[in-house]
């Protein structure tokens, strides 16, 4: 019978731990001394500094993770991967480059949560989706140019959309940077498309079709022109400095919020909101006598906080 702790870890303790680890070390370089690796491979901190002359794996046909491992640079083990089938997740660690990561990955690339300041050495090609938000970015010069899903850059530094992505089939955001301009960005999203805490005065060069929501609120917007002009979601542009509506899509899919601006008419309102109208604490007070004649709203309408 067991009596005490001192005895309890004496009969429970691990016999040759060292050499087990030895053996596992060596197993991981069997493995990945093979071109292909099927199967995901999670790294372990022990993993970081493999030799890479004995690794000679291309492919990883599954995904690749190294997140949360406090690297401030990719193994070097790493040059040797070509190709992931499926998803890249260097997310939460203190990288300060991406030099050395795999050239293709199917699904998503996650750098997410670093220290990057700029994406060179990210894949040329991205199945699905690209994260680099909340990093040290000032530009997005080298990144891939065409996603099918979604891509965020947001909470970084970013001046500028220059060197973007310009295809992008599901959401775009750059929200909470300090963009003055939205040249450069991709012309059609599939998704969202938000851009609201920044340093913008003008939409010009932002995209003219949103199949989903559209946010610009929390800028220094004077005007709306340049925007979306297919908006199939929710459009937002409070806590600007709008004295005007124009510009603005005939069409907004869901609900439309302009308060907090210093509009003095509503007479370019859209043809249609699918839902609910905001546009309280303007330099007017609003009344159902302003809204026009034409413009057909499919939920209630907020005059008032």
């Amino acid at each position: 019978m067991i009596t005490s702790i001192k005895v309890f870890k004496e009969v429970f303790k691990p016999h040759n731990l060292a050499g087990r680890q030895q053996e596992l070390r060596e197993q991981t370089i069997k493995m990945l001394g093979q071109e292909i690796l099927n199967g995901d491979l999670k790294v372990e901190p022990w993993m970081i500094d493999l030799d890479p002359s004995r690794i000679k794996v291309r492919k990883i046909d599954g995904y690749l993770d190294c997140s949360c491992l406090g690297l401030t640079s990719l193994p070097a083990w790493f040059q040797s991967i070509e190709e992931i089938t499926e998803s890249f997740d260097c997310s939460s660690n203190q990288l300060t480059s991406l030099e050395g990561g795999p050239q293709s990955v199917e699904w998503s690339f996650l750098c997410q949560n670093n220290q990057l300041t700029s994406l060179e050495g990210s894949p040329q090609t991205v199945g699905w989706s690209f994260n680099c938000s909340n990093n040290q970015l000032t530009s997005l010069e080298g990144s891939p140019e065409t996603f099918g899903g979604s891509f965020s850059c947001s909470d970084n530094k970013l001046t500028s959309l220059e060197g973007g992505p310009q295809t992008v089939g599901r959401s775009f955001l750059c929200q909470n940077n300090q963009l003055t301009s939205l040249e450069g960005g991709p012309e059609t999203v599939g998704g969202s498309f938000w851009c609201y805490n920044n340093r913008l005065t003008s939409l010009e060069g932002g995209p003219q079709t949103v199949g989903e929501s559209f946010r610009c609120d929390n800028n220094r917007l004077t005007s709306l022109e340049g925007c979306p002009q297919t908006v199939r979601g929710s459009f937002d542009c409070y806590n600007n400095k709008l004295t005007s509506l124009e510009g603005i899509p005939e069409t907004v899919g869901r609900s439309f919020d302009c308060r907090n601006n210093q509009l003095t008419s509503l007479e370019d309102l859209p043809k249609k909101i699918g839902r609910d109208l905001w546009c309280y604490n303007n330099a007017k007070e609003f009344t159902d006598a302003d809204i026009p004649s034409t413009t057909k709203i499919g939920g209630k309408i907020k005059f008032k906080p």
